[in-house]
């Protein structure tokens, strides 16, 4: 059951980076996603738990049938990885907290819990008091990212990447597949959590904050939505620096790369029996890029969808794998010579009665000890080029290191 905590006058209301401060300052588990309309922040672990994405969606259905009350449920994270055929985490926090922001206050009543409320009290107790002891945030602060690591074998190892990939797409194998590449670079004193995701948001606020375990960024791409028996998916594919606007709205290959994307998932949608409804494309402007996105509003037939099944079936499009897909993700796998893991997969967050939103995990980086990664791809259709191909890679990469690596 996910009731809010008794308002109590001794509690005062803690400022939320504060308490992801205290939280990250005492290693507390931290989960954060910025939804279409909230930001909600789980913090500690109750429950952890592995499974496929399609017993996700069993488990989901039968309770649903089980029963209609939902106040015995609580809310999830959810990690879903780039190869569907491998495991999903769910994690239910001990506290989950709900604000409009990054900035801004979070009230005791504002903190929910399960049923068994005591270690939720004595966390909330516990953080709150400790992000009340922290110093004050130093008014300016140097980078928060050292020198990327140089490898002077990226440019080489892209293009081996780069022809064997064209090989599979002459060879009809493959109409599409997204190549990537990662760098590394050493955390600063400077570096923390919590100011790392001030300044993504400040350089991507079209953008959506998440921290998972290891993982934080900026997702510029809601994958799937689903509130009773509404969907929702903006898929991106196409980009080009601001610069080069012009180029991106008359590019045959940027509309082709696009149409891939659209056209799988409203045909996956179309297999679930969903009424489906494109809207014209537009243009997001996120910093640097431009990418091309549209809108895809379904109704589901009935209740028995669950968002679980939405992932199965749309997860991952053509903007992250390629068509199709899973002789896409067979080719990078063998092309890249190692597993993505988490990037490319989707981030979201499932709610007590079903409905949930999940984000593209890209835009982003993962802390390994005293260096985090960066990993960023493009998409290869017949007439992509080599160099053109290589440095929309690197500019993608630039838009999550560039405002970690600068003095603010």
């Amino acid at each position: 059951m996910n009731t809010p905590l008794d308002q109590r006058e001794e509690h005062q209301a803690v400022l939320l980076l504060d308490l992801l401060r205290a939280a990250e300052h005492s290693g507390v588990p931290t989960f954060l996603l910025q939804l279409a309309d909230e930001l909600v922040v789980g913090l500690g672990i109750r429950t952890q738990n592995t499974v496929s994405i399609r017993e996700l969606a069993e488990l989901q259905r039968s309770a649903d049938t089980a029963t209609k009350d939902t106040e015995s449920r609580s809310v999830r994270f959810v990690t879903v990885p780039f190869d569907p055929l491998e495991l999903t985490t769910v994690v239910e926090p001990v506290i989950v907290l709900r604000a409009p922001e990054l900035y801004g206050p979070i009230q005791y009543g504002q903190v929910s819990i399960p049923a068994e409320g005591r270690a939720a009290v004595e966390l909330w107790t516990t953080l709150s008091a400790c992000a009340s002891q922290l110093e004050s945030e130093p008014t300016e602060l140097g980078p928060l990212l050292g020198d990327a690591v140089q490898d002077d074998n990226l440019r080489k190892a892209w293009s081996e990447l780069f022809h064997g990939a064209k090989e599979l797409l002459n060879e009809n194998f493959l109409q599409k597949i997204v190549l990537s590449q990662e760098i590394s670079a050493p955390i600063t004193p400077d570096f923390t959590i919590v100011r790392a995701l001030q300044r993504l948001q400040r350089s991507h606020p079209n953008a959506h904050l998440y921290f998972f375990a290891n993982q934080l960024g900026a997702s510029p791409e809601l994958i799937v939505s689903k509130r009773g028996r509404s969907i929702r998916s903006t898929p991106l594919a196409g980009t080009r620096r601001k610069d080069e606007l012009g180029e991106l709205l008359d590019s045959s290959k940027d509309r082709a790369e696009h149409g891939f994307v659209v056209e799988h998932i409203i045909e996956k949608l179309l297999e679930l029996n969903c009424n489906v409804d494109l809207m014209d494309p537009d243009l997001i402007d996120l910093g640097d890029l431009v990418h091309i996105r549209s809108r895809i509003d379904a109704t589901a037939p009935d209740m028995n969808h669950t968002i679980f099944d939405l992932i199965a079936a749309i997860a991952p499009t053509p903007a992250i794998a390629g068509t199709p897909t899973r002789r896409a993700i067979e080719a990078i796998r063998s092309l890249e010579g190692s597993v993505r893991g988490a990037y490319g997969g989707l981030l979201g967050v499932v709610e007590p009665n079903g409905d949930g939103e999940f984000y593209l995990s890209i835009r982003g980086l993962e802390r390994r000890d005293s260096h985090v990664f960066l990993r960023s791809g493009v998409g290869i259709v017949a007439d992509s080029n080599e160099d053109a191909e290589f440095e929309e890679i690197q500019a993608k990469l630039a838009t999550t290191y560039r405002p970690l690596r600068t003095s603010q």
